[in-house]
């Protein structure tokens, strides 16, 4: 993960979903998900598991979701890492699915019939709440909504 890390340089923008890894490695810079991909080739390449993972993390600038990966450990089970910001995942990440890669688990996928004027709206709210202990713990709320606009 570390090399990860410090091979890659994080710039907005810089990709998309459609940006071939070849690119990636050449340009030295990605998103989340090129983080994830990169080091998911790596453990692939030297036969360890590991898997792309979806969702959302809470961070006071954070508007958008966010890709990290997770390694198979035998006696462990599943680890999840996160590439991009260089750690292990903690209660401030929020897992919407994993799969082999983002193809198997966008944020957003389906059908739609109906009219053109739709909207979807998606609300992550992870707050920090202190028990009797004095330990922080933290309580998570996901909501969405869909709306229909109806056009005169």
């Amino acid at each position: 993960m570390r090399f990860t890390h410090g091979y890659l340089k994080y710039v907005p923008n810089s990709t998309h979903v459609h940006t071939h890894m070849r690119d990636v490695i050449v340009q030295k810079s990605g998103v989340c998900q090129d983080y994830a991909h990169f080091l998911i080739g790596l453990c692939r390449s030297v036969k360890i598991p590991a898997r792309y993972v979806s969702g959302y993390l809470a961070t006071e600038i954070a508007s958008a979701t966010h890709a990290w990966m997770e390694i198979f450990i035998p006696g462990l089970g599943w680890r999840a890492l996160d590439p991009t910001h260089n750690c292990q995942i903690n209660e401030t990440y929020v897992k919407i699915g994993h799969g082999r890669d983002y193809g198997d688990v966008p944020p957003v996928r389906g059908r739609y019939h109906g009219t053109l004027e739709r909207t979807m709206e998606v609300e992550v709210k992870i707050k920090a709440i202190e028990n009797e202990g004095g330990e922080t713990q933290f309580q998570r709320q996901m909501s969405g909504k869909s709306s229909l606009e109806q056009s005169e």
